[in-house]
C-alpha cells in the first residue's frame, strides 16, 4: 500500500478514485482500491478545500514512492561540498521559489555539483521526454528533496535556456528522513542490553491476546531484523477477537499468522526480512526440528498449561548445551494479575526449576504458587466453546513483564527471579512476590535434582 498526502478536494466535491489519479497523473483503472488515512480542511486566505491522506494499493506502485529503492534511477543523487554554506534566502525570488532560482542557487552554493546537475538536465533533454525531475540532495547528512517539472526543449547550456515557462515554474521540496528501523531500535536500547535480540533467533507460539502485543515488542527490541523470528499460530482472526488483540478490524476473516505479518512490514517500513508467520500448531514440531533449527529463546503467549507442559517436555529432550531458554506468559483469572515464568535450561541443570515445578494440568497452580488464594473466575460460553473474559490490558501487561524479563536476561545473562507476577492498580489484596522457583519433588522433571539436594 502507497501513502498518498494532500489530495485536493473542493467543498462540495465528493472525494473519489478520480482525486487520487489526478494526484498521481495516472488513470483509474491503475488504482486496485484505496482507504482514506485523514481527512482535513485546508484554509489559506479565501481558498477553502478538504486535503486527504489515503492508502491505496496501485499497479507499478513503486514508481509512485519518492525514495523506493527500486526507483532510485528516477532520483538524481547530488552530494553538495559540507565545507560551503548555502545561503536559503537566494532561493525566494518574489516569495517562491522558481526553477531558475533553484538552479542559480546550486550553482552559488556548489558549482562542482551544479555541473553534475546540468550533465543530468541535458542527459534529460536528449531523451525527449517530458517528465519532472526528483533531486535528493546530501549536505552534512542532513537530506532534501526537490522536485520540478521539466521539458525537452532546452539548449544545452543552462543559463541560456530561452524557454520562460518551466524556468518560472515552482519547485516542490520535500523533507527527507532516512527510514532505518534497524538504527531506530539501537536508537532507544540501552547498552547494557547488549543491541537487544538482534542476531538471536527467536520462536513465538501464540498470536491471541497476549501473543500479539509480546510479538509486536519483539520486533520493536531486534527480533526479525538480523535473524529469524519464527512465530507459528493456526486460528483465524475473528471479530471477538478485536476487543483485545493487537491487530484491527481490517484483518478479521484472514488467519492470525499472516495478518500479523502484514501488518508488521507495514509497521517497519517492509524492513523486517527474518519474520516468518506459519499457520501451524505447536503439536506439529518436536524436539527434533529444535534440533535442526537451533533457536535462542522460545516465546510461549497460548497461557494453556497444556502447550506450557508440551513445551517443557520438548526442551527436556534436547542435550542440555542446545536447550534455549523458554518463556511462558499468561493472564491470570480475568485479569487481575500477569505472570511470566524464565526457564533457563543450565539453571535448572543446577539447581532445578521448570513451569512443572508450579504445578500441573491436572491439578492446576501449587497452593504455595498462586498469586491469588480463592479466586471466583468468570468464564463466559461463546458459540462453540468457553472463554475467559479480561480487558486489553492484560495482553498489554503480560508483553511487558515477558518483554522487562528477556532484557534482564541479555542485560545480565540470567533472570534472577524466574517466577515473576504482575498486579493490576484495582487488585489490593493479599500478593506474592517475585520468586526465584527451584525443583519440586512433584516435578517428573526437577523432583530428582530435589531429593539430592535435600
Amino acid at each position: 500500500m502507497l501513502k498518498i498526502n494532500q489530495i485536493r478536494c473542493e467543498v462540495g466535491e465528493t472525494f473519489s478514485i478520480h482525486h487520487i489519479a489526478k494526484k498521481l497523473r495516472c488513470s483509474i483503472h491503475e488504482i486496485h482500491s484505496f482507504e482514506i488515512d485523514r481527512e482535513s480542511i485546508d484554509a489559506r486566505g479565501d481558498d477553502l478545500h478538504y486535503s486527504y491522506s489515503v492508502y491505496a494499493s496501485i499497479k507499478n506502485e513503486d514508481k509512485y514512492n519518492f525514495l523506493e529503492l527500486k526507483n532510485k534511477n528516477d532520483i538524481f543523487y547530488l552530494q553538495a561540498n559540507d565545507q560551503n554554506n548555502p545561503n536559503f534566502s537566494e532561493l525566494f525570488k518574489n516569495g517562491k521559489v522558481t526553477v531558475q532560482s533553484f538552479l542559480d542557487f546550486i550553482q552559488k552554493w556548489d558549482g562542482s555539483a551544479y555541473k553534475k546537475l546540468e550533465e543530468h538536465l541535458n542527459h534529460i533533454n536528449k531523451k525527449h521526454k517530458k517528465e519532472p525531475v526528483n533531486i535528493l540532495i546530501n549536505w552534512k547528512n542532513k537530506l532534501m528533496g526537490a522536485s520540478f517539472e521539466w521539458n525537452d526543449f532546452q539548449h544545452k547550456v543552462l543559463k541560456k535556456f530561452l524557454d520562460k515557462q518551466y524556468l518560472t515554474q515552482k519547485v516542490v521540496f520535500y523533507t527527507v528522513n532516512l527510514i532505518d528501523f534497524k538504527a531506530s531500535i539501537l536508537r532507544n536500547l540501552p547498552s547494557k542490553s547488549q543491541n537487544g535480540l538482534l542476531g538471536k533467533k527467536v520462536f513465538q507460539v501464540g498470536l491471541g491476546a497476549v501473543g500479539g502485543y509480546i510479538a509486536d515488542s519483539l520486533i520493536k527490541i531486534g527480533a526479525g531484523i538480523d535473524d529469524e523470528f519464527t512465530i507459528i499460530d493456526n486460528d483465524i482472526l475473528s471479530i471477538d477477537n478485536i476487543g483485545r488483540h493487537l491487530l484491527g478490524i481490517e484483518y478479521i476473516g484472514k488467519s492470525k499468522s499472516q495478518a500479523f505479518k502484514e501488518y508488521a512490514q507495514r509497521q517497519t517500513f517492509n524492513q523486517i526480512q527474518k519474520l516468518k508467520t506459519k499457520d501451524n500448531n505447536i503439536s506439529d514440531y518436536n524436539f527434533q526440528y529444535f534440533m535442526d533449527n537451533p533457536v535462542d529463546l522460545i516465546v510461549d503467549a497460548t497461557g494453556s498449561i497444556e502447550v506450557q507442559e508440551y513445551l517443557n517436555e520438548l526442551v527436556q529432550q534436547m542435550p542440555l548445551e542446545s536447550r534455549p531458554n523458554l518463556l511462558h506468559l499468561w493472564v491470570f483469572g480475568n485479569g487481575e494479575c500477569v505472570q511470566g515464568f524464565w526457564h533457563d535450561a543450565k539453571l535448572q541443570d543446577h539447581q532445578g526449576g521448570c513451569i512443572q515445578c508450579l504445578g500441573t494440568s491436572a491439578n492446576g497452580l501449587f497452593e504455595s504458587t498462586l498469586p491469588i488464594r480463592n479466586l471466583n473466575k468468570e468464564q463466559r460460553f461463546g458459540v462453540c466453546s468457553a472463554f475467559t473474559p479480561y480487558a486489553v490490558s492484560g495482553g498489554m501487561m503480560a508483553s511487558s513483564l515477558g518483554i522487562n524479563m528477556i532484557l534482564e536476561w541479555l542485560e545480565t545473562g540470567m533472570v534472577k527471579n524466574n517466577y515473576q507476577t504482575r498486579y493490576n492498580s484495582e487488585y489490593q489484596n493479599e500478593k506474592i512476590n517475585d520468586m526465584l522457583i527451584m525443583a519440586d519433588v512433584n516435578c517428573p522433571y526437577c523432583g530428582e535434582k530435589y531429593a539430592k539436594s535435600t
